[in-house]
């Protein structure tokens, strides 16, 4: 075997392992919900919030259904009701070439809280901020809102997170776009998204222990093979 190719066969089995992989793919997002008044970063904001719904993907040339879709980026913005083409997702917390704050976190909070209507949606919308952003987000809208938050926080803090939980979501990039013309042109990212996928994507132990096995069998024969 060459050098070449154990090259290859360690690339490959990194992005496998490491649940890292990325597809540039398509994203058709659904409806934002409710209409938020909160505060970010000390500027008072006002914006719809919730799950994104109906909302669905093509991933790998696979069509995805998605359960729900929030945001977790807060300083971009992106249009509902809309598709967009050239969309990359990851199952690693990473959007906009930046790991989400408390990704595992804001995991739980999605795997784990019962939504049935547009308030306890944004709700769950408002918590997520607060858990990623901390002291930065505030939220001004009282009633029911507020009141969804706060119970989904408690849960939250009474959770038992693990990082795993992470590769159950669909994290999502979509397509930067192109500000102003020639050379005042800048590239801006779009809104950060994440996606719990119908059904959830559940790592197999068993399947993963085989495969780990298989590698260090190859290991282990390359080895020989360049002693010899």
């Amino acid at each position: 075997m060459s050098l070449s190719k154990l090259g290859l066969l360690a690339i490959a089995a990194t992005l496998t392992v490491g649940g890292v992989s990325a597809h540039a793919d398509s994203l058709t997002l659904g409806d934002a919900g409710q209409s938020m008044s909160f505060i970010f970063n000390g500027d008072h904001d006002t914006g719809a919030g919730g799950n994104f719904t109906p909302s669905s993907a093509v991933i790998g040339g696979k069509t995805v259904d998605f359960t729900a879709v929030y945001c977790v980026d807060l300083n971009h913005f992106i249009g509902d009701n809309s598709f967009y083409n050239g969309v990359t997702f990851t199952t690693n917390g990473v959007v906009n070439g930046s790991t989400v704050h408390n990704a595992a976190d804001i995991a739980w909070l999605i795997l784990n809280t019962t939504v049935t209507n547009d308030t306890q949606a944004a709700g769950l919308q408002a918590a997520i901020w607060e858990t990623e952003y901390g002291n930065h987000f505030t939220l001004l809208t009282g009633g029911s809102i507020a009141a969804d938050e706060a119970a989904d926080l408690n849960a939250l803090s009474h959770a038992s997170v693990s990082s795993s939980l992470i590769s159950q979501l669909d994290w999502i990039t979509p397509p930067t776009t192109t500000e102003g013309h020639g050379k005042d042109s800048e590239t801006e990212y779009q809104q950060g998204l994440v996606g719990l996928p119908d059904p959830p994507a559940v790592p197999e132990p068993a399947t993963l222990s085989l495969f780990g096995t298989g590698i260090l069998g190859l290991a282990g024969l390359v080895r020989r093979r360049l002693s010899a």
